[in-house]
């Protein structure tokens, strides 16, 4: 066993190796067939001599499923765009199984001389793109552990070892297939980080001076934990760069090179040089670090000007472990209070001089701005010692390497990888995608008892955002639905494919269609200009999965502009300048990526996730790129500010305390306004005062996401806030509304607004589209019975949607309500499915045939796609443009093995009509015809049977009884439940209940269940019923109305695993919330 350990320690820990791979190979595969390992096979495909430089064909291997494997080493062309091109690599192995028959590969990618490699698992995928698209490869799906010398192989170790160390298994495709999961990464990782966080958040809430700064400056050990971590779990995918820690001012240099430096610089370097280097040799001299804190800033920038940098990506892989160490050695420093307070606070929210030095940690660190590392509320970092105990972030000098178990031995362990995952490439490491994951379900995590939230699986967040983004460009651009879905769903592939053709003879044969490939300007623009909005934003699943489907788009435009293009200049300058994915991803969340949430931690981590996705695509120049590259991207460039664009607030909400703070009419209105007298000249006079300073706050939020400067920052936030502020005052002093100005000014001592005003935050986007072109995500569901009749929420949205108010409603359709105000066309939810028949959406639903029509729609009848939330979900999308009046329908029936695959077959779909006054009923139109005959010559069920849930009594303690308990029999009752009901019989044993729903008022109680009652009060009042909905404290807070109690029954469970009703004719038994009373209006019936 610890022969094979060590295989597996010296293939992964160590630079590629031919001999040691084929080994492991030997020993992965128990029945293998070596092929040629000792034979290097120059690349003989020439669509991709620029990215392949040769391959090796080790191994074959047939699992007994009879999958055919192939074990591969290919070897790399060095080169930055070359290594990011993981399509062609893939499309490379795809070409190689599909000539020689093979159904997928293991095969090790290596760059000779580099330190780092990918062990890839590459599988055939002939499903996915089978009768939608005419590609001569078929698409092949690449999983991928980075390895290699330096890099953590916790994980590839891990799930490889099972089948490793087995002596006689001879694993399926589809097992070695799981050892590649990412799910099973994400799981375990999201565990240890939940369990860091709580012990972190719980430490915060012990520690007297974090309470005092936390109360002072309005902020809860909740917020801090979480974005503490997050800070430093951005930190791990930075320094995975190479960006922290970037040597410039040498500790020990050579009298040559101490006069190089001292004789080349100018007169202030000159003066400062001897006064830093001592010299302690013949040929030494050596950096007098005690005296670099006495430096100033600008002092510090000139010394790291006399010396040559080494290059940004050189910093050490282990800067925040090499601080730790640091740390550890000072036996009387902390961690949190003498490093990351410092790191965060100074060096990366801080712009100092050109050369990006920073004198206390003596290296170059980036500037990040945007905000990710400001103090959180501006709290007194440098005057408060919350000193977090140095073992919360590493206990591994207490507990060994093996057992420690802090942040960042966690962390440590695992691999972070800067590419994100897209539906045929992912890494088996914590990425991007998978770190929105975890902050996802620890939104709702506030103590141990909490269970988290639920994130939206990432094939249903790509098909959504596909689907929309089809939908907006069909419409912008008349170009046909499956034209324009073959591009956006299959785009890379053709790109692939199409790029690199000569199309000047043309007579070349291009996979893109020609309707689109003719009009990719148009489609271009379209992309450009597209306004996207997310109105519960959680951790910003569906802005990121947005901004990933234009960039990935767009950037396979420049490969089709870049084609067209003769100049070889012309076309680098396109690709690393004009249109780099750096760039059209800053601009795309600049132009098109807005959300709110009403949670401040979720806004937080959807900027954080923005800003890692532009991390991810930003390269900085070194010396093996040419001078052009290195110009234009000589540093780090520094993160936009997100404060436009992600924002917090309540969506559904837009007024203070029944004042009216804003209204849309301000922003449709033009100057010079029709009408005589002075009545008209002063609307047009307030119209043009309005018009002004909304145009002056376009222009400041416009500055602000490019702002570096923190003090020119704090000065367009606080002149934004006085532009919003004076709109409002002005809204209100027309309105000679005093009472509203007197409320609104109390609104503003609130440290977060309880309203969110949609039409000025977003004027801009008002002004120019009257709203959003997409509005999409994943809006919360719950009854807003739940938040009591007396909740201000409640009786807001009794008001103001009056439109779709219905009693016992769910919060989720107030949110599709407001996003057909907010939107101009595409609204796409995912949500749960009770909207299409609940009795309590009607109002709903006939609103939206009305304004909003379904334009498809994906039910999920049988899927639960939120894992164990026991929650039926759909996909809906509506477009306020369908003038269609039926609906694509899709419904799964059952479990949902390939989404991916399914989603986009579009063959199973048919049409409904959707009318008012009716169930959206998902059937087809023959079904629909049918029923329709039914309800015309036979009565509804409805008229025949009531159909209702069981009682609640808020108390279950306080009413029901194990043994038949002393008082008057007329108020005692048996309870049914699940367990004694059986096809068509109750059986025993039942519990008792107390029941006296016939009696008026509590003074006609039997003296012994008034004592009973009387004795058990304080329990009773505090349900929400009695507290927020005014119900008597002594009644059940549900109970069933008395008019239907003596009617014959059927009982079932409310949710069973069986179809078991029994019928009842006693009067004697009472259902509580988990059964289902159907109540026989109709005695014959039975």
């Amino acid at each position: 066993m610890a022969a094979k350990i060590d295989i597996l320690k010296d293939t992964f820990q160590k630079e590629f190796d031919m001999e040691r791979f084929v080994r492991f190979i030997k020993e992965f595969f128990n029945r293998v067939e070596v092929v040629r390992p000792d034979k290097k096979n120059q690349n003989f495909l020439s669509e991709f001599r620029f990215y392949v430089k040769a391959y090796t064909h080790i191994a074959n291997y047939t699992d007994s499923e009879h999958n055919k494997v192939a074990i591969f080493a290919v070897e790399i062309e060095k080169g930055r765009s070359i290594e990011r091109a993981r399509s062609m690599q893939r499309n490379y192995i795809s070409k190689l199984l599909t000539d020689n028959n093979f159904d997928a590969a293991i095969v090790a990618f290596y760059i000779e001389g580099e330190q780092r490699w990918r062990l890839s698992l590459v599988r055939l995928d002939l499903e996915f793109a089978k009768g939608k698209v005419k590609v001569s490869l078929p698409p092949a799906k690449r999983y991928s552990y980075l390895v290699g010398k330096g890099e953590p192989c916790h994980t590839a170790m891990g799930q490889l070892y099972p089948i490793f160390m087995s002596e006689d298994y001879n694993p399926t495709l589809d097992r070695i297939e799981e050892a590649f999961s990412v799910e099973a990464v994400t799981k375990e990782f999201f565990d240890k980080y939940r369990e860091k966080y709580l012990q972190l958040k719980e430490e915060l809430d012990r520690n007297e001076s974090f309470r005092e700064e936390a109360e002072a400056h309005k902020f809860t050990s909740e917020q801090f934990a979480k974005k503490l971590m997050g800070q430093i779990v951005f930190l791990y995918f930075l320094q995975k760069k190479g960006w922290l820690g970037v040597k410039v001012v040498p500790g020990r240099i050579t009298e040559k090179e101490y006069k190089n430096a001292y004789f080349s610089s100018n007169k202030a370097a000159r003066e400062i040089i001897p006064k830093m280097y001592a010299k302690t040799g013949i040929d030494e001299y050596k950096l007098r670090g005690s005296l670099l804190k006495d430096l100033s800033d600008s002092d510090a920038d000139i010394l790291a000007g006399s010396f040559k940098s080494e290059p940004w990506g050189s910093g050490t892989k282990t800067f925040l472990r090499d601080l730790f160490d640091n740390c550890i050695n000072n036996s009387d420093r902390n961690y949190f209070e003498d490093y990351l307070e410092p790191l965060f606070y100074e060096a990366l929210n801080r712009k100092r001089g050109e050369h990006n030095y920073y004198k206390r940690f003596n290296c170059k660190i980036p500037f990040l701005n945007g905000g990710l590392f400001e103090p959180i509320n501006e709290y007194d970092w440098s005057h408060n010692k919350f000193s977090i105990p140095n073992e919360l972030f590493s206990n591994k000098h207490i507990k060994g390497e093996h057992n420690a178990d802090g942040i960042l031995d966690i962390f440590d362990r695992y691999n972070f990888t800067m590419n994100e995952d897209e539906p045929l490439e992912r890494e088996v490491a914590v990425d991007p995608e998978m770190l929105g994951k975890i902050f996802e379900n620890l939104l709702d995590v506030k103590d141990r008892k909490s269970k988290g939230a639920f994130y939206t699986p990432r094939e249903i967040v790509h098909y959504m955002c596909q689907e929309s983004l089809i939908n907006y460009l069909v419409n912008e651009t008349g170009i046909a639905y499956e034209d324009m879905k073959e591009f956006i769903v299959y785009g890379e592939l053709m790109k692939d494919e199409d790029y690199g053709k000569d199309i000047k003879s043309g007579s070349v044969e291009m996979r893109i269609p020609q309707n689109v490939y003719i009009n990719l300007k148009k489609i271009d623009d379209a992309l450009a200009n597209v306004r996207v909005a997310d109105p519960a934003v959680g951790s910003g699943a569906f802005p990121l999965g947005m901004l990933s489907e234009i960039a990935r788009a767009r950037n396979n435009i420049t490969y089709y502009y870049a084609q067209m293009e003769s100049d070889k200049f012309n076309r680098k300058v396109l690709f690393e300048v004009t249109r780099s994915p750096y760039k059209i991803k800053w601009d795309t969340i600049k132009n098109s990526i807005f959300a709110v949430d009403i949670e401040a931690s979720a806004v937080d981590i959807a900027k954080l996730r923005l800003w890692l996705s532009l991390v991810v695509d930003q390269e900085v120049g070194t010396e093996n790129d040419d001078l052009f590259f290195r110009n234009e991207n000589k540093d780090p460039k520094p993160l936009p500010n997100l404060d436009c664009n992600i924002m917090c607030g309540n969506s559904l909400i837009d007024e203070f305390e029944g004042i009216k703070l804003i209204d849309e009419s301000l922003f449709e209105c033009e100057s010079g306004s029709k009408g005589n007298g002075q009545i008209a000249w002063q609307i047009s006079m307030f119209q043009d005062q309005i018009n002004t300073m909304t145009e002056e706050l376009f222009k400041e939020q416009d500055r602000l996401f490019d702002e570096e400067d923190n003090n020119k920052k704090i000065q367009i936030k606080k002149h934004i806030d006085e532009i919003i502020d004076s709109i409002i005052r002005a809204k209100l002093s027309k309105d000679n509304n005093q009472k509203g100005m007197e409320k609104y000014k109390e609104s503003l001592q609130q440290k977060t607004k309880p309203y969110f005003l949609w039409e000025l935050e977003f004027a801009k986007i008002f002004k120019e589209k009257g709203g959003f072109d997409i509005v999409i995500g994943n809006p919360p569901y719950f009854n807003v019975q739940t938040l009591g009749a007396k909740n201000k929420l409640v009786e807001y949205l009794k008001r103001e949607y009056s439109d779709i108010w219905m009693d016992k409603s769910d919060i989720l359709f107030y949110f599709i309500y407001k996003s057909s105000k907010i939107s101009n066309s595409q609204v796409s939810f995912i949500t749960s499915n009770a909207f299409l028949f609940s009795d309590k959406a009607k109002k709903l639903r006939n609103y939206l045939i009305d304004f909003m029509p379904l334009k498809k729609i994906v039910n999920f009848e049988k899927h639960m796609v939120f894992g164990s939330a026991s929650i039926t979900s759909c996909i809906c999308f509506f477009d306020k443009l369908n003038k269609n009046k039926s609906t694509k329908t899709l419904v799964f029936k059952d479990k949902v093995e390939n989404m991916t695959l399914e989603l986009y077959d579009e063959k199973p779909m048919f049409n409904v009509t959707l009318t008012k006054d009716r169930v959206f009923a998902l059937t087809p139109e023959y079904i629909t015809k049918l029923n329709d005959k039914i309800d015309a010559h036979y009565p509804q069920l409805s008229t025949l049977v009531k159909v209702g849930k069981g009682m609640e009594t808020g108390a279950n303690h306080v009413f029901i009884f194990n043994t038949l308990p002393k008082f008057p029999d007329e108020y005692i009752k048996k309870r049914m439940s699940g367990e004694i009901i059986n096809k068509y019989y109750i059986s025993d044993p039942f519990e008792y209940l107390l029941y006296f729903e016939h009696v008026n008022s509590f003074e006609d109680l039997d003296k012994s269940i008034k004592r009973h009652l009387l004795n058990n009060r304080e329990v009773l009042e505090n349900r929400a019923t009695v507290k927020n909905e005014g119900r008597e404290w002594w009644r059940y807070s549900r109970p069933l109305h008395k008019e239907f109690y003596n009617l014959n029954k059927l009982w079932c469970s409310y949710r069973g695993k069986n179809n078991c009703f029994a019928y009842d004719d006693t009067k004697q038994f009472i259902g509580l919330t988990n059964t289902t009373v159907i109540l026989i209006l109709i005695q014959k019936l039975i």
